[in-house]
């Protein structure tokens, strides 16, 4: 398998995402892009949803040395202060000595209108896309008509491989449908936008206590999936990506697994 420079596909990747860097920076305070700079030459890409040292460990035994991940490192708070973070030390340490690159997409894997988290399941659902939600982090559309709340949690289950936990209203039939990835519950700050929206279902990956009571008073339906999982969508979109623009680079999806 030929091998591609670290400089070419970290260049690519800053294209890709570059209509949306603006947007990303001011939706959050985590650097988007190349974090970790290893060796020269890419000899295999390993891509994963978070930078823990299980990833880092399964992705070198495959011989990757490029990782591309959606939660990256957020290590500010801890430089600014001071704050010794042995654990984090670990995981640098193994990046360094393996001379492994790092780069974390996190907004932009979540955003992106075409390959993200959140759009990617509406657009399984055959939904026609209205907008973004959540601030710019989710997307919601309408299905093409009506369906039973069991048969698209079924949908979903079989999407993100991983058993729905729902709550609020459940309305039996569904037209509307808001994904916001992760930790996306409602919020109360945000939680009129999803009423004035007319959703009536949220697809998330994992709810809070709190979302229980927003979820009721909005009259809503909710349904997470895990947050681990309703975050592989997008990375794994990149790697289709990458492989297009660069057919004879070998990229994989090195999954930890994780019930969370």
């Amino acid at each position: 398998m030929a091998m591609v420079k670290r400089d070419e596909l970290a260049s690519f990747l800053n294209k890709y995402f570059g209509p949306y860097e603006k947007l990303a920076g001011e939706s959050e305070m985590v650097v988007n892009g190349l974090q970790i700079i290893g060796g020269e030459e890419v000899s295999r890409v390993g891509l994963g949803v978070s930078a823990n040292l299980e990833f880092f460990q399964k992705s070198y035994q495959s011989g990757c040395n490029f990782l591309i991940v959606h939660h990256g490192f957020s290590i500010s708070r801890q430089l600014v202060n001071n704050i010794p973070v042995p654990l984090l030390q670990e995981r640098l340490r193994f990046l360094y000595k393996n001379d492994i690159s790092l780069a974390g997409y996190h907004f932009l894997l979540d955003h992106h209108p075409e390959i993200g988290n959140n759009v990617s399941v509406l657009k399984s659902l055959n939904a026609d896309i209205l907008g973004n939600i959540h601030g710019y982090w989710g997307w919601y559309g309408d299905l093409p008509q009506e369906k039973e709340l069991s048969e698209i949690v079924s949908l979903l289950e079989d999407l993100y491989h991983h058993p729905a936990q729902v709550i609020g209203r459940e309305k039996r039939l569904i037209k509307r449908i808001a994904v916001v990835s992760g930790s996306g519950g409602p919020d109360i700050e945000m939680a009129e936008q999803f009423r004035e929206n007319s959703i009536d279902l949220l697809v998330v990956g994992d709810f809070r206590e709190s979302h229980f009571g927003v979820v009721n008073e909005l009259g809503l339906t909710a349904a997470a999936f895990g947050h681990y999982n309703s975050e592989t969508v997008g990375i794994k979109n990149l790697g289709e990506v990458i492989r297009k623009e660069f057919p004879s680079l070998s990229v994989e999806f090195v999954d930890v697994p994780n019930e969370l």
